[in-house]
């Protein structure tokens, strides 16, 4: 809300880069600005089931790895996703709706 008097407050945008593990370079879509904001600032998007995501909070051995959206349980606010790993396929339940974020561009 208080950047740029809340120019991008609810917008949307495509993280480029990470800094520091908690800043983040983002591109506004409908603007083409690139403002750095700090992670508290950011809030993940859910896509379709179905949607290509990425695992951006958890176990290290899954964090930054790349998925597809298989459930969401609304009751629980949690999300299944489907992972590729080494060529095994790997099922992750549980998963918090902050942990998981749609990827802008498909795998």
């Amino acid at each position: 809300k208080d950047r740029a008097d809340g120019k991008y407050f609810k917008k949307k945008g495509e993280i480029v880069e990470v800094h520091d593990n908690y800043k983040a370079d983002v591109k506004m879509i409908e603007t083409g600005d690139l403002i750095r904001l700090d992670e508290r600032m950011l809030e993940t998007v859910i896509p379709k089931v179905g949607g290509p995501v990425r695992i951006v909070k958890g176990d290290d051995g899954i964090r930054e790895c790349d998925g597809t959206l298989q459930a969401v349980d609304m009751e629980k606010l949690c999300c299944t996703v489907a992972l590729v790993q080494g060529g095994d396929k790997i099922k992750v339940e549980g998963l918090t709706w902050d942990a998981v974020c749609k990827l802008a561009t498909p795998m």
